[in-house]
């Protein structure tokens, strides 16, 4: 007679739940980017550009976030969207909106009005502090 005991990984389980919580933090972390991206384009005035006649308020100048007018670039910045790619899960964050590109890097008639990658310079560390969170 004797006494044991059996140990069973249960591997396909064990990835799958750790695939979730991938997933669920990389949701996560894009969210986040997602509602900051959309407070910095909506910031509170006042602005230090132009008032044009027929906008409802200041433009910003060159070097600030770009000022609401129309609320189109705020609207373009959809959720987060989840993919499985070749190295594994990723979430896309952004604008569907030229404008902000045009915004982001300027024109050859319009100085840069950066809103993207000052918004992740600022948000990286909370971004790194969510993707080390829980896994499961």
């Amino acid at each position: 007679m004797t006494t044991a005991f059996r140990l069973t990984s249960h591997r396909a389980a064990v990835e799958t739940a750790i695939s979730n919580s991938i997933k669920d933090l990389l949701m996560e972390a894009g969210f986040h980017m997602r509602n900051e991206l959309v407070k910095k384009v909506q910031p509170p005035p006042p602005r230090t550009g132009i008032h044009y006649k027929g906008q409802r308020q200041r433009s910003s100048a060159p070097g600030e976030p770009p000022a609401k007018q129309e609320g189109d670039l705020q609207r373009s910045i959809l959720p987060p969207r989840y993919k499985t790619g070749a190295q594994g899960g990723e979430v896309h964050v952004g604008s569907i909106s030229k404008v902000g590109v045009f915004l982001e890097r300027g024109t050859s008639k319009m100085k840069a009005r950066p809103w993207f990658k000052t918004t992740w310079e600022q948000e990286k560390s909370e971004v790194k502090r969510i993707l080390g969170g829980k896994w499961f």
